[in-house]
Formats: structure tokens, C-alpha cells, sequence
């Protein structure tokens, strides 16, 4: 044992396989401690690293994941990480224990949302912060896969529950037919008017229909072929006045089942007519071609989800006050095209492979909810007898 100049004490020990370990405590019980809990470490298996930090872990768990989600997936998750680092980043793994981690979850519903380097205003909401905590138990269980930790302790610790209105109910919702018509009309002058029509007659995800060329709309088998997304990905090396993210056409969609054909109707195929004669006129000259995309903002490059949310907002605050509506996303074209499909008696399996779900189990977790209005009168059809 030695006394550093610092005044902590030193215990350096050896173990069988050769390798040399240091431990350090403020007293000399304090260092005998650790010795005994680094060599019970050891003999567990266990990674001797109790000087790793939960931030320098976090780009270990990431670069781990290359390979094995998207590149927009690993942008998301970072973004997520931000928040949980402010509070604990620089904190020992081997240091975060259950009363951390609750605390964490307390100081993250009174967090400031920061965007862009700079405070919203705004708290995040109970799926924000159960979003966060996720992700701090999925990097804990990869701690401990790698034998850093030997237990999770996010394990336990309860989800908070939501008390907010769910988004399907306000953002999300599914428009009504009087909704629907005051928006396109008040939308007719909007450069986006065409691809909101096509996500409200097709039930497209809004990366899934940017990312569409000619090459997709099957004319001969009148279908629109879904096989591509334009995904948000971070710039690894901007240049000087450069974003910090650029968007991509990634060849894989959401899910396996998000590969899929959808019924070209002599709708979508007048949108996409429209849509083309737009592009033509603005850009000048009759320049599409097969391979171009069909939804491009006015510079031609990629649209994004936020694109079109900006734009839906830029509508609804221009509209005359006596007719204005309630804001939603751009999601909530995908919720009324579900919603409208059920009520007119469309069948949930067929509706499931239109909206490239993977199961039926969730399309009716998510618009079940439209056959309870028409429970009464499907049973009222139902004659065995007299």
C-alpha cells in the first residue's frame, strides 16, 4: 500500500493471470474495500474498468450497434442520450444504482427540452422521459453482456404513467370529413398540396412517399411500389456553414412488412399527374424523368417529415379565424386514411398490408378503436333464427 501525494492510498495487486490492478480509496479501509471488491470482480468474469464513464460507454454500445440498426436509428438515440448524459454522463458505470436512476427519472420531468443548442421551453412528456429511461436500461444490459456491471439497475425501477391526451386523440388524430375539406381548400397554394393528397389516399408513411420516383408507380400492374424511405442521418464530416445531418434514400423500409405494393386508384394516379405537371412548370421544361423524385421541395432536394409538419402549421396559421382547426402532424393523413378505410367496411387483414404493418395485432391496437362505433350495427345484421 502507498500514500499518493494527493493523500489517497494506493494498493497495487496482482492476479493469477499476471496482470497488475490498481485500486485507491480516501483511508485504508477504504482502499481494502476496493481491492476486495475488484478481485470478487475479477473472479466473477467481470471487466476490470471501474474508471469507465457512462458517456465514454455510451460510444462503446454505439459503435457496437454498427451494422445492426440505421443509421437514422442510431441518430434518434443519440439525440435521446443527450439528455441522460447531462445528468450522469460523466458518472462510473459501475457507480449508477437504482436511487440514480429514479433520481434521474425525476430530474428528467423537469427538464428543458433543448433543440439546436438551445432551451424549447417545453418538459418532456411521460413517454419522452420512458423513452430515455429505456435507453438507459438497453446500455446497462449491454454493460453487463460485456461484463462490466454484474446486475442492471434500471431493472425495477417503473415506467411513468401517461397522463398526457394520447397522440392519435389530438396531433395524430383522424381528421373529419369537415376537417378534410376546410384543410385542402386552405392548402391549394401550399408547394406540398400534392403529397399531402397522396399520404391521405395512400396511408404512406411521409418517408416512404419522398422517397418515391416514376420508377415506383407500376402502371401495367397498377400499383405503387414501396421499397424505399428517405432517412435523416447525421453529417460525419460537415463542412464549414453545413448542417449537422443530411438526409438519405435508404433501401430499407421501416419493417420487412413495410415492403409492400398499394393499389394505384385513379386518385393517387391524378395526384401523381398533377405532382409532375407542378415539377415541370417550376423547374422548367419537361424534365422528369424516371428516375427523379416525385416529392421534392422547391430547392429539389429531400423532403422530411418536419418538411411537411412545418408546412401543415404554416396552412393552419393562415386560415380565417371562423374556419381554423385544431393543429396535427402530417401522421395524422396515415390515421385518417386507417380510420376512414375501416368505416367504409375495409378488412383489417387487407388494411394491415396496405399500411405495411407486421402484424394485425397492431393495426388493431392502433384503429381497433373505429369498429366499436359500428359494433351495434354489424350485430343488428346477424339472423339465426326466427
Amino acid at each position: 500500500m502507498k500514500k499518493r501525494s494527493d493523500g489517497r492510498y494506493r494498493i497495487k495487486f496482482t492476479t493469477d493471470d499476471g496482470k497488475t490492478h490498481y485500486v485507491y480509496g480516501k483511508t485504508v479501509q477504504e482502499a481494502k474495500a476496493a481491492e476486495v471488491a475488484a478481485r470478487k470482480r475479477i473472479s466473477e468474469g467481470l471487466i476490470d474498468n471501474d474508471n469507465i464513464t457512462l458517456d465514454k460507454y455510451f460510444e462503446i454500445y454505439q459503435s457496437q450497434r454498427i451494422g445492426t440498426i440505421r443509421e437514422s436509428t442510431a441518430r434518434i438515440t443519440r439525440q435521446h442520450y443527450i439528455a441522460i448524459s447531462r445528468h450522469i454522463g460523466k458518472m462510473k458505470l459501475t457507480k449508477i444504482t437504482r436511487p440514480v436512476v429514479i433520481k434521474l427519472q425525476k430530474d428528467l420531468q423537469s427538464d428543458k427540452i433543448i433543440r439546436n443548442g438551445k432551451e424549447t421551453g417545453k418538459t418532456y412528456t411521460e413517454k419522452g422521459v420512458n423513452d430515455r429511461i429505456s435507453l438507459l436500461y438497453s446500455i446497462m444490459k449491454n454493460a453487463m453482456a460485456d461484463r462490466i456491471i454484474n446486475h442492471n439497475p434500471v431493472e425495477g425501477v417503473k415506467y411513468l404513467q401517461k397522463s398526457t391526451t394520447p397522440a392519435r386523440n389530438t396531433i395524430h388524430r383522424a381528421l373529419t370529413e369537415k376537417e378534410i375539406a376546410v384543410f385542402f381548400e386552405a392548402a391549394k397554394n401550399s408547394w406540398y398540396y400534392n403529397l399531402f393528397r397522396f399520404l391521405i389516399l395512400s396511408g404512406c408513411r411521409t418517408c416512404e412517399a419522398t422517397a418515391l420516383s416514376d420508377a415506383d408507380i407500376d402502371y401495367k400492374k397498377n400499383v405503387i411500389h414501396i421499397t424505399k424511405t428517405v432517412e435523416i442521418i447525421d453529417n460525419k464530416d460537415p463542412k464549414e456553414g453545413e448542417a449537422k445531418y443530411k438526409c438519405i434514400i435508404f433501401d430499407k423500409p421501416k419493417t420487412t412488412k413495410s415492403r409492400r405494393d398499394i393499389p394505384l386508384t385513379d386518385d393517387l394516379k391524378q395526384v401523381i399527374k398533377d405532382q409532375k405537371k407542378m415539377l415541370n412548370e417550376f423547374f422548367g421544361g419537361n424534365i422528369f424523368s424516371f428516375e427523379r423524385l416525385l416529392f421534392v421541395n422547391q430547392k429539389g432536394n429531400y423532403v422530411t417529415s418536419s418538411d411537411g409538419n412545418q408546412a401543415i402549421r404554416n396552412v393552419i396559421n393562415y386560415m380565417p379565424e371562423d374556419k381554423k382547426i385544431d393543429r396535427f402532424t402530417d401522421h395524422a393523413f396515415r390515421d385518417t386514411f386507417a380510420t376512414h378505410a375501416l368505416r367504409a367496411g375495409m378488412n383489417p387483414n387487407t388494411l394491415k398490408e396496405i399500411l405495411g404493418h407486421s402484424g394485425l395485432s397492431m393495426t388493431m391496437d392502433l384503429y381497433g378503436h373505429v369498429l366499436e362505433d359500428t359494433k351495434a350495427e354489424e350485430m343488428a345484421k346477424i339472423k339465426l333464427i326466427g
